[in-house]
């Protein structure tokens, strides 16, 4: 049903914003014989194809990444977001000590936070741990889950933004120095 409704708009290509997502339409679907029509691509891949456009503005904290599970190790894409973060905030990033394809879980995945919410949040606890190592004040993802998640655990001692919190918090940066 989904694919169908999917394949019927009328658009070039299929925008998402959360990696469970992303790697349920371009790699669950074809593994169930599940085809698309048009490409699907993630919200960093469509801010990196407008680079140019972005609002830039120096973030006076380093700036850390998490890479969620789904969209780094799943479907292997680390650069798009990386790419915007640096773009959008004038600095690069300043990467924890298990980043990219050794990047570990925030603790919220697969459903591990309902069902055993202590091991989740030592998990959890754990990733916020390796961020502020950084020295970072800010660490971004590119999942709602994750964010969610890193930003309980982190108690307001670091600053956890999503991708696009980023982007329209630059945004609205670059207006009020207009």
């Amino acid at each position: 049903h989904n694919a169908e409704l999917l394949n019927s708009l009328d658009a070039d290509e299929i925008l998402v914003t959360c990696p469970g997502c992303f790697k349920a339409l371009t790699k669950d679907y074809s593994d169930f014989g599940i085809e698309l029509n048009k490409p699907v691509i993630h919200l960093s891949e469509f801010l990196e194809r407008q680079v140019e456009s972005l609002p830039s503005m120096d973030f006076e904290n380093e700036i850390t990444y998490h890479d969620p599970c789904h969209l780094g190790r799943h479907s292997k894409i680390y650069d798009a977001p990386r790419s915007v973060i640096e773009t959008v905030t004038g600095r690069e990033i300043v990467e924890m000590i298990q980043s990219r394809e050794d990047a570990m879980c925030c603790g919220n995945g697969a459903g591990l936070r309902t069902l055993y919410p202590d091991y989740a949040h030592k998990i959890g606890s754990e990733r916020i741990h390796q961020a502020k190592d950084t020295g970072a004040g800010i660490l971004v993802s590119t999942c709602p889950f994750c964010k969610n998640m890193l930003k309980d655990e982190a108690q307001g001692e670091l600053e956890v933004l999503d991708l696009s919190e980023l982007v329209e918090l630059a945004r609205s940066r670059e207006l009020k120095s207009e």
